[in-house]
């Protein structure tokens, strides 16, 4: 049943206070229970407290609260303190037949610690947050797996070099991981977000990754964060895989794809610089620059297929008329196909807010833009000509990869990211996200910069052979 790890001590530079998962260790922040009364039309339990439980797990399925309906939703849990008891409407099956979990509490929370690691725990059912606190100093949470939260798998507050890496967090209540506000020089590293969505809103803007504040507004711009989120795999979340609200931000080897909104949204900032990151097979735009952001650099990136919601037109790249000032964007692949559902959905890219229609719509929605020239790019041609300081080195050719519906981003022999990379880069690697190293491709031309260090556009570097190395060497951080 449930069980909770407070802490409040530190340890030392050199000697940190280590919590380690020796084996399989589930912290879960549940009560379960068989034993289910039938009333009525729904389902009733008895609780023990000590919270109000904001969801149930039963049937495989989440019941998340709902405290105002006049008669209970199907689909729906509800706390009555007459009797601590709580309440679910299945719609008719019997939860008596499966464990139910009752969320009560939360599984991890550090506040006001130094120099703690929390490795290797899975963390379950958590009526808050999965692992939380605040005020966090040179902290490591490393492999750990956050699912089924209220709401963040991941979170913390205030923090100053802390490393969040290879963890997995997926199907919470709201982001997969994320960090607020004051945070200063942290990584997040090698890890998977993925299925993170609200229950109770058709968009609740919940990201797989998000880096900043609730709201995103610019106070921030008087701290340098310089925070690196780098090699993480973020999908299928029901808004951006990653979100951006801090400012000066290292993005490196990201892989985004199919997350029901971009595949990576700036709001309200600065400075933020992306190298070698993916976006593919995202609902809406893949990369977008909103709120009044500027002074981006977006170099040897994949940004290819996205725009997929059948119900709207969308584009690889938006760029709102602040977001051009002193933007830096050069040797990316930037390609679209022709899509059998929307053959007018061909949009590259979009600057200065130009009309955004739903399917059918007959304004900016065709190669040649002509309703909106300065707006509507369809090719990337046409957008070079029109700003000559951008994408004078970017590719339209097709990206092509080992397994895009299982997430295998390894690119084929065919593929346009091979050797067209710029080398010279602020923030370049030379290890690809798995720690292979990166070199020329002797049989393929080279179209990147300088000559004689030909590498590849994306994440990953062509031809690894197998048993390549991890990521455990490369920078993150160290």
């Amino acid at each position: 049943d449930t069980v909770k790890v407070t802490l409040g001590d530190s340890g030392t530079n050199g000697h940190p206070f280590v919590l380690f998962a020796r084996g399989d260790v589930t912290i879960s922040g549940a009560d379960t229970t068989t034993q289910w009364t039938s009333d009525q039309s729904l389902w009733r339990t008895k609780v023990a407290g000590p919270s109000i439980p904001h969801q149930v797990y039963a049937l495989g399925t989440r019941y998340p609260e709902d405290q105002s309906s006049p008669n209970l939703p199907v689909g729906r849990c509800r706390y009555v303190d007459t009797g601590d008891s709580v309440y679910i409407n299945t719609g008719g099956p019997d939860p008596r037949s499966t464990v139910a979990y009752i969320s009560q509490d939360t599984p991890i929370q550090l506040n006001s610690v130094s120099y703690v690691h929390v490795i290797g725990f899975k963390v379950r059912y958590s009526n808050d947050d999965g692992i939380t606190g605040s005020s966090w100093n040179e902290c490591i949470i490393a492999n750990c797996d956050a699912r089924f939260s209220w709401r963040q798998g991941i979170m913390f507050n205030g923090a100053n070099h802390v490393i969040v890496r290879d963890n997995t967090c997926n199907d919470n209540g709201s982001h997969g991981i994320y960090l607020v506000d004051t945070d200063s020089s942290c990584v997040v590293a090698r890890n998977t977000a993925s299925g993170n969505d609200d229950p109770l809103l058709a968009r609740g803007g919940v990201n797989g990754i998000r880096i900043g504040s609730p709201s995103g507004a610019l106070p921030e711009t008087f701290i340098t964060h310089e925070d690196t989120v780098e090699a993480n795999r973020t999908f299928k979340n029901e808004d951006s895989g990653i979100e951006i609200r801090h400012n000066y931000v290292l993005s490196r080897y990201n892989q985004s794809w199919d997350n029901h909104d971009h595949g990576f949204d700036h709001l309200s900032s600065t400075n933020s610089t992306h190298v070698g990151d993916l976006r593919w097979g995202d609902w809406r735009d893949g990369m977008s620059f909103e709120n009044g952001s500027y002074q981006h650099a977006v170099k040897n990136c994949v940004i290819a297929n996205n725009g997929r919601d059948p119900c709207r037109n969308d584009w690889e790249m938006e760029f709102d008329n602040s977001a051009l000032s002193n933007l830096q964007s050069d040797y990316n692949v930037i390609w679209r196909p022709s899509y059998a559902a929307e053959p007018g959905d061909t949009i590259l890219i979009n600057v200065r807010g130009g009309p955004q229609l739903g399917s059918g719509g007959s304004q900016c929605n065709n190669g040649n833009c002509t309703s909106y020239p300065d707006s509507c790019f369809g090719t990337l041609a046409r957008f070079k000509q029109a700003f000559a300081s951008l994408e004078q080195h970017s590719k339209a050719a097709q990206p092509t990869f080992v397994d895009t519906g299982a997430g295998d981003f390894k690119p084929l022999s065919t593929s346009s990211v091979i050797d067209a990379a710029d080398t010279t880069v602020a923030g370049w690697a030379a290890k690809d996200a798995r720690g292979f190293v990166r070199h020329d491709y002797a049989t393929v031309t080279n179209t990147g910069n300088p000559a004689g260090t030909y590498r590849d556009i994306g994440p990953f570097e062509f031809d690894a052979p197998p048993g390549a190395p991890t990521l455990e060497d490369v920078s993150f951080g160290k």
